[in-house]
């Protein structure tokens, strides 16, 4: 398994020397830079040990994806530039979170929303499989998005959208505390299951021992009993990244 950290780019030395295996940026952020502040950005992934293997924060929260003013011709060209970008920087997959784009408006019918979402999934897939990138859809916490909680429902927007080649699906250990979900999710998404994230329950800080061991040793059990090999990344608080990420990123590969 490889250990990262979601964080802009000046958080790149830090996470290189605390042992880090990538750098998780944000995919809205890069997409929107000019072209001179893009360049400035590969230029210090270039100089680095590691790169930019993973990326989040697909879409804007103003690009609609359900409802009635659902627009999915939109956010193409939008995230054909930022897949093109992406490639540049190392990226190996782009968390499809966007619990703004993607919440259901009140009222809304929820099977109406799913077909949506896949419909749209479908056609960021392809434009993710043409910069050799796959996109991981994220189940998020029901306080923070009104839809698609768990991983088993992360599986039933890809099968919907026609298991096109590069969707897959991510578990997230925070927001699945969060949810009370449990791991067959996981055993269940097998080779489908292309990321990670994970902070402390509760308090989304950085994975310290003693926090809640037994919960970690049950999620990375659940993940070397389907062979799981990815990447995982540290996404949540900390008050001192130089003092706090080494010790959370070592812990980790202790439960890897």
């Amino acid at each position: 398994m490889k250990f990262g950290v979601c964080a802009g780019i000046d958080a790149l030395p830090t996470a290189a020397e605390a042992g880090c295996d990538y750098l998780e940026m944000g995919f809205a952020t890069v997409a929107a830079l000019p072209d001179e502040a893009f360049r400035e950005v590969l230029d210090k992934v270039e100089a680095s040990p590691i790169r930019v293997e993973a990326m989040n924060g697909f879409l804007p929260g103003t690009m609609r994806l359900t409802g009635p003013e659902a627009d999915h011709e939109q956010p193409l060209p939008f995230i054909t530039k930022g897949f093109s970008r992406a490639k540049a920087l190392g990226t190996q997959v782009v968390v499809f979170g966007s619990g703004g784009a993607r919440s259901v408006p009140e009222g809304f019918p929820m099977e109406a929303a799913k077909e949506q979402m896949a419909a749209f999934a479908r056609k960021a897939a392809a434009c993710a499989r043409e910069a050799g990138i796959r996109l991981a859809l994220e189940p998020l916490s029901r306080h923070e998005c009104n839809f698609l909680h768990t991983v088993k429902e992360g599986l039933e927007i890809y099968h919907m959208a026609g298991e096109p080649e590069g969707l897959c699906v991510l578990a997230d250990l925070y927001h699945m505390a969060s949810n009370g979900e449990d791991f067959s999710g996981i055993l269940e998404a097998g080779p489908l299951l292309a990321h990670c994230h994970i902070a402390a329950p509760e308090s989304r800080v950085y994975c310290m021992p003693g926090q809640a061991d037994e919960l970690y040793q049950g999620f990375f059990a659940a993940l070397r009993a389907i062979g799981y090999t990815g990447r995982i990344s540290l996404e949540g608080h900390c008050e001192d990244m130089r003092r706090e990420l080494a010790p959370s990123v070592a812990y980790l590969r202790s439960l890897a």
